[in-house]
């Protein structure tokens, strides 16, 4: 089984609605614990990702973070290329 290569991490707020492209997502504060996390996909599709846990990579492709429905704390949600 392949696993996805990173090359870098940027800063996602969650503080407003934040496009770009991104290979995966991390929350990097373990003290962020079962948080929600509000995404579209590369093919359109709005999904909610719900109990995320902090420290764990999430390998989905994605451009777009949402401020509504997405509770980690702002400067704690990062985007994975």
């Amino acid at each position: 089984m392949a696993y996805p290569t990173y090359n870098s991490a940027t800063d996602i707020p969650t503080d407003t609605n934040t496009e770009g492209r991104w290979k995966g997502f991390m929350i990097i504060d373990a003290g962020e614990t079962s948080k929600n996390v509000k995404v579209r996909m590369f093919n359109g599709e709005d999904v909610q990702f719900t109990g995320v846990t902090a420290l764990t990579v999430y390998p989905f492709s994605f451009n777009k973070i949402y401020s509504a429905d997405t509770d980690v704390t702002n400067g704690k949600l990062v985007g994975l290329n």
